[in-house]
């Protein structure tokens, strides 16, 4: 009996023993899936045809490239991000497009003018463009440079001139008489901005006003919290203090952003010559490149500052050729650009004027000019 009791004990504990390790063979080996297949994505983008929007009146959008997206997963969304670079690919601005490669045109007009400027000439540019295709909660990241756009936009018209006027330019008042408001110039290449160029120092102050002559509209900052604000009245002007930008003393380049209302300072690395006089000497003289003859005027007549400002007024009979020119002579200050009405003189070029009468507006600390058409 002792020896069945024992037989059956171990027949036991042997079957507890096979039950346990059966258990963890398959804790150890658990069912699965076979693994999903990695997606993939193949990215290209083509160039469109070649736009002039002087011939596209009424179309909002334009397909500025045509994108191909190849995936083997079903579902598959692409957005794309653009950015558009200049014909010399040195200056470059984020553009918005739609999933199919369209944009805005006025988007497109506003990029163009910021990167190439405002002159209304066919533009051969270059986009990169990146797209991320989104499939089951992830995105996959595809570079495609460089996609050609071929696009002339319609001629931007020239905005008015505004008005600078403080201790530091002018006859040094502030005030908004024309003896004491010198021009301000429109930036060629984002016409939301005014330039201007200037000795300051840390007690300089100015006021910008948006008409020569009168009181109002007049910018300046607030007096409670230093905001940039414009005023319309005696009572606004109230409560206005000057620009007053506290900087060390030295040559600056002033931006001031009409849309935003937001200034900023640049300090110019310049000689800082004062001439003695500016001229214009061209073919449309009559005598012919002629530097000391038919002399700009000077905008800043107080004594104590230095003069970098010049106006003049000038009817061209015909089409011409000109540049600008220091102290009445040919003596190495002349300047010239490619660029009309307006622009920066950069090299050695003629300008070439178009007939019509103008006042003309030029700073020769920024070598920006500014040719406002006159009705005659």
């Amino acid at each position: 009996m002792k020896k069945f009791a024992s037989i059956l004990s171990i027949a036991l504990a042997a079957g507890l023993l096979s039950s346990c390790t059966e258990d963890f063979k398959d804790w150890a080996n658990p069912m699965s899936n076979d693994p999903e297949a990695p997606f993939e994505v193949q990215f290209t983008a083509t160039e469109t045809e070649t736009f002039d929007f002087n011939e596209m009146e009424g179309v909002d959008t334009i397909q500025i490239f045509k994108p191909h997206v190849l995936t083997n997963v079903e579902g598959a969304t692409t957005e794309y991000a653009v950015e558009l670079f200049n014909e010399e690919s040195t200056k470059s601005t984020p553009l918005r497009t739609f999933e199919d490669g369209k944009a805005l045109k006025s988007e497109v007009t506003s990029a163009i003018i910021k990167v190439c400027g405002t002159q209304s000439v066919l533009r051969h540019m270059n986009m990169a463009i990146t797209a991320y295709t989104k499939v089951k909660g992830q995105a996959v990241r595809s570079e495609y440079k460089y996609v050609p756009l071929n696009v002339t936009i319609v001629p931007v018209p020239v905005p008015e001139v505004w008005y600078i006027s403080g201790n530091c330019m002018g006859n040094g008042t502030g005030s908004h008489l024309a003896s004491a408001c010198v021009a301000m110039f429109p930036n060629s290449e984002n016409y939301e901005e005014l330039i201007y160029a200037c000795k300051l120092d840390k007690a300089s102050t100015f006021w910008i006003y948006k008409k020569e002559g009168s009181r109002y509209p007049v910018i300046g900052t607030s007096k409670d919290d230093g905001a940039i604000t414009s005023a319309d009245d005696a009572a606004a002007k109230g409560n206005l203090n000057p620009f007053k930008p506290e900087l060390d003393e030295g040559y600056y380049k002033i931006v001031f952003n009409v849309k935003t209302l937001t200034i900023s300072y640049e300090k110019l690395d310049v000689a800082g010559d004062v001439f003695t006089a500016m001229a214009m000497p061209g073919s449309w003289q009559a005598n012919a490149w002629s530097p000391g003859e038919d002399l700009m005027t000077p905008e800043t007549t107080n004594a104590t500052l230095e003069n970098h400002d010049w106006s003049s007024s000038v009817t061209f009979a015909t089409d011409c050729e000109f540049k600008f020119c220091a102290n009445g002579d040919w003596c190495g200050f002349d300047w010239g650009s490619a660029a009309f009405p307006l622009g920066t003189c950069v090299g050695g070029d003629n300008i070439k004027g178009t007939a019509g009468t103008y006042k003309v507006y030029f700073n020769d600390l920024l070598k920006s000019f500014y040719f406002e058409a006159v009705e005659e």
